[in-house]
């Protein structure tokens, strides 16, 4: 059901998954116990031997296309303590003699940088430096899409349980979809409008969220459902018909279209700067198949 078999995959069910779960989609950031439990539930060794593994691959793609021979980097200590790597885009600058009496302008162009701590780092410092900055990209989410930290949730993976409870507001009433009953059309619907994918406005406010996390606005974000999900959303259609009467709104929800499929498909894939996971949502999802409509996300 997941896309890696090697990949972050969190369980909704378990108490470590319900942790992760409600900090990153519904506590407050800022609180120092979202912090800590990030750090040891989400930013752990476990996982970072998952990055680890991952993130080789990409510095040596990314040496690669310097058209520069890998291998004479490999075994320096910048090489080795690299935590990130990328181009800074350099552009209008100029030349400026006395009293700009003469400018020239240079073109611009692309440097390659590489990040790291220190030259020795050490795994417990890099986690540290991971979840504090990770913790500004939850925030920078959060700040996007409204989440209400006041909202009263149902009971721990019930059939009322839901994602998250946002704030109604302009992005809230941006967050609606197109009576589609193909079940391609809804995931891809689903994942390109909760994704900011969907029109200039909302592609604006995934810059903005971006940006506000410090993040460069090439940066992948997702809020997705793969393929495998498309079995229940053919069942169901999403349904955000209160939209046309604002004020009235409820929200997103998954509203029974025909019959419900055997398969239990509820996984969903989240990824945001360090953040990158599959979680199996158990009942958020699965106990739409008992219900005509079934809450996911709450506009409060």
């Amino acid at each position: 059901m997941y896309k890696d078999n090697e990949s972050i995959k969190i369980d909704y069910k378990s108490q470590e998954g319900k942790l992760i779960l409600e900090s990153i989609f519904r506590k407050d950031p800022e609180n120092n116990l979202t912090r800590n439990i990030l750090r040891e539930n989400y930013f752990n060794e476990k996982n970072f031997y998952l990055w680890k593994r991952d993130y080789e691959i990409l510095k040596e793609n990314f040496i690669k296309e310097l058209k520069v021979d890998v291998n004479q980097f490999k075994s320096t200590m910048e090489y080795n303590s690299s935590f990130s790597m990328g181009y800074v885009n350099m552009t209008g600058l100029t030349i400026n003699f006395t009293e700009d009496s003469y400018i020239h302008y240079l073109p611009d162009f692309k440097l390659a940088i590489n990040y790291m701590i220190n030259l020795s780092p050490k795994t417990d410092e890099m986690l540290d430096d991971i979840n504090e900055f990770s913790i500004n990209s939850i925030k920078a989410f959060h700040h996007t899409f409204g989440v209400d930290y006041n909202y009263k949730y149902s009971e721990y993976n019930s059939e009322e349980d839901i994602l998250m409870a946002l704030k109604k507001s302009d992005f809230t009433k941006s967050l609606s979809f197109d009576t589609i009953e193909d079940n391609s059309g809804q995931t891809a619907q689903i994942n390109s409008t909760l994704g900011l994918r969907r029109g200039n406005k909302q592609k604006n406010n995934k810059s903005k969220m971006l940006n506000f996390a410090n993040l460069p606005l090439n940066s992948i974000y997702q809020f997705d459902f793969r393929n495998v999900t498309r079995a229940i959303l053919n069942d169901y259609r999403l349904n955000t018909e209160y939209n046309s009467y604002y004020e009235n709104s409820k929200g997103i929800t998954f509203k029974k279209n025909g019959n419900p499929s055997s398969q239990n498909y509820q996984i969903m894939y989240w990824n945001l700067g360090y953040f990158n996971f599959y979680i199996d949502l158990d009942q958020i999802i699965v106990a739409a198949r008992d219900v005509d409509e079934k809450e996911f996300i709450v506009f409060s």
